[in-house]
């Protein structure tokens, strides 16, 4: 089992995660106080691999976002899409830099306003997939934008499902996308888990196959993924 060895700097949910090699980061998220008003975020959180204990804020995203997804490459991390504080879906990447602590900056536009969707990282690139639209269509579309140089991203593929709340993980070669939810915005008996393991080559510019199951059909809101 887990362990719990620290502390983000404020209680939040529905924030997106990256990693340098040497520290964890957190960034954005919500929180429901009882009996106060709903407290959205843009704070970035580090916290150490080597040592146990609590994070500490280091910056803010260019804006309060939440289910939103994070990206990174061997020197900065990025989130893009997310839902604002007026409640709009949004297409915005943001950048921060794990060499220096600092505020994100904005540096391109996902092809659509989307959230609740998967991240993915290549040495190269940054993915999103899935997920929903301002309209509230579910969406299997992947995108991809380049770390080398700042730019807006462009689509490259679809998953074999469109579904929202779905969680990433990355390979050196490929990205995996699991889990998630179907709603068809009917009745109850309309809306049911997902438990498909996508798989897309980072080579092959985003084709993706279904390439095994979770162990169970799970809503899995907002669930996180990681890698070794």
């Amino acid at each position: 089992d887990a362990t719990d060895v620290g502390n983000l700097t404020v209680a939040r949910g529905a924030l997106a995660g990256q990693s340098s090699d040497t520290h964890g980061y957190s960034a954005g998220g919500i929180d429901y106080p009882s009996g106060s008003p709903i407290i959205e975020y843009a704070t970035v959180d580090k916290f150490s691999f080597t040592s146990d204990g609590n994070a500490t804020s280091v910056g803010d995203l260019s804006g309060k976002r939440i289910l939103l997804c994070g990206q990174w490459s061997a020197s900065h991390g990025y989130t893009s899409g997310g839902i604002d504080d007026r409640n709009d879906k949004q297409t915005t990447i943001d950048k921060f830099s794990f060499a220096s602590d600092g505020d994100a900056t904005a540096v391109g536009d996902l092809t659509t306003a989307v959230s609740k969707m998967a991240g993915n990282s290549s040495p190269t690139h940054g993915y999103t997939s899935g997920g929903q639209t301002d309209s509230f269509r579910q969406w299997a579309q992947i995108e991809q934008f380049s770390f080398a140089s700042d730019g807006d991203a462009a689509a490259v593929g679809e998953l074999t499902l469109a579904r929202l709340y779905l969680a990433g993980t990355s390979s050196a070669t490929d990205a995996f996308v699991g889990g998630g939810f179907i709603d068809n915005y009917a009745p109850v008996a309309d809306v049911y888990g997902v438990n498909t393991i996508d798989k897309f080559s980072f080579a092959s510019g985003g084709k993706s196959v279904d390439s095994g199951d979770l162990v169970t059909a799970s809503f899995m809101y907002s669930a996180a993924g990681q890698q070794s």
